[in-house]
């Protein structure tokens, strides 16, 4: 009994190995059409005057990354999160505006 268990863990193990490299070589859907709504309105925006990435080594593996638009030691701070598909540009012209 605990054979056939056995082999059924190693068939099912087998099969899902298959899938997942047929998958890599093949690849999945395709990746979805541009939101243009989202990212239309960027592409008149200069963002030559963006300040450059900075880190904080709060983990040696993974420090956050950030910007910063106003002086380094100004009293008041406001800190501005983007979404998980934006980038930190994705704010400059309100940060811009708000510095």
């Amino acid at each position: 009994m605990a054979n056939r268990h056995l082999v059924a863990l190693v068939a099912g193990l087998g099969l899902a190995a298959l899938g997942l490299a047929g998958a890599i070589a093949f690849g999945t859907a395709a990746p979805p059409a541009e939101l243009s709504a989202i990212s239309a309105p960027f592409r008149s925006v200069d963002f030559s005057d963006a300040p450059p990435v900075e880190r904080l080594p709060a983990d040696p593996a993974t420090p956050i990354a950030f910007r910063r638009w106003g002086p380094p030691d100004a009293a008041e701070v406001v800190v501005l999160l983007h979404g998980s598909t934006a980038s930190s540009l994705s704010l400059h012209p309100l940060a811009k505006a708000l510095a």
